[in-house]
């Protein structure tokens, strides 16, 4: 059992069927990985990169930047490829502007330090993403021609996709940072004009970054999702089977009609409250947490929760408590993780539709 808690190492799933915990390091596809782990649901990179790759080109800012949220890269492919080592950036020999068709990739915020990014590639390239530094701050960028971003499409939201790819290389760079210092994930696509704007942002944003780099160090982002059980009836499916027979006509069609849309209202606030009392349960146990509107038709409830690692085993203990009752209403509940902190990096406490 993984009790470092952010190091991003799976953990042993339980035995639970109702409670399906996916490891964030190792999940790739919705099968189970072959180190045991539970793998996380598929297609989180595209469900969250899609959101903002599609005019990922036009991005490039002068530092404004600042403010990863969910809809950064939450996907996790091990990308380990050698590359050369990290290093502090010194002034480029040109000029990396938009006019160039270069500019800088940004991963994330953290604080200075020696951090080794060695064996990360960075995104759309071979070499190790560099370090710029400021103070006590630090920005995690590559150098990246705007044309490896100016196709990108959200059609292509398939596991094997461009955009798939990028993802899994921006979360990769993020996670290998996250395993040496607290993170704030900057938005997948982000990009700079140069270092003066890595610098700029760094400076302007300074004083946020400390606090919310204070609030994440010694922290996780764990996911939770609640779905419709498999083969579980929706709220007055039942009923509505008992319905087939000869069609009633006038007064008894609609009487019957008003009864069963009654009974399906009376379920789904059933449902809802139980939802909400799930997410309040876990929200005391968190530093902080997030619900997410999700697109997905299988869900009925997502959110985010950052915990710090002292207080997981509490965690998971209520979550195994609220999976048996929610089991009992023909509902599924399931935790992915750890995550870096992509849905707390912003001070506003938003957290973008996935």
């Amino acid at each position: 059992m993984n009790r470092s808690g952010c190091s991003g190492r799976w953990r042993k799933p339980r035995s639970r069927p109702s409670f399906r915990r996916r490891c964030g390091r190792h999940a790739a596809s919705r099968r189970t990985t072959s180190c045991g782990c539970c793998a996380r649901r598929s297609c989180s990179a595209l469900d969250t990169a899609g959101t903002t790759a599609a005019d990922a080109a036009e991005t490039v800012v002068d530092g404004e930047a600042y403010g990863g949220d969910g809809s950064a890269a939450g996907s996790t492919a091990d990308v380990a490829a050698k590359g050369e080592p990290a290093q502090r950036s010194e002034p480029e020999a040109a000029p990396v502007t938009e006019n160039s068709g270069r500019g800088l990739y940004a991963y994330a915020t953290t604080r200075s330090g020696d951090l080794d990014l060695s064996r990360v590639a960075a995104i759309a390239d071979d070499r190790a993403p560099q370090v710029i530094e400021r103070g006590d701050l630090a920005l995690v960028v590559s150098e990246i021609a705007l044309s490896e971003l100016e196709d990108v499409s959200t059609a292509e939201l398939t596991e094997d996709s461009r955009l798939a790819s990028l993802a899994r290389q921006h979360d990769a760079v993020v996670r290998a940072t996250f395993e040496q210092e607290p993170v704030l994930p900057l938005r997948f696509g982000t990009v700079l004009t140069g270092r003066s704007a890595a610098l700029h942002l760094l400076e302007s944003r300074d004083r946020e970054a400390r606090e919310l780099l204070a609030m994440v160090d010694g922290h996780c982002e764990w996911g939770v999702r609640v779905n419709v059980a498999p083969g579980a009836a929706e709220p007055a499916e039942t009923h509505n089977g008992r319905e087939r027979g000869p069609t009633p006509s006038g007064t008894a069609y609609l009487s019957r009609r008003r009864e069963v849309l009654k009974e399906r209202d009376a379920s789904q606030r059933r449902r809802q409250a139980v939802l909400d009392e799930t997410h309040r349960t876990l929200a005391a146990r968190a530093r902080d947490s997030a619900v997410r509107t999700t697109s997905s038709q299988d869900a009925l409830f997502e959110a985010a929760y950052l915990l710090p690692r002292t207080r997981e085993e509490e965690f998971f203990a209520e979550a195994d408590r609220l999976a048996e009752r929610l089991t009992s209403q023909g509902m599924a509940l399931e935790t992915t993780g750890p995550w870096p902190p992509y849905s707390f990096a912003r001070a506003s406490g938003e957290v973008a539709d996935d």
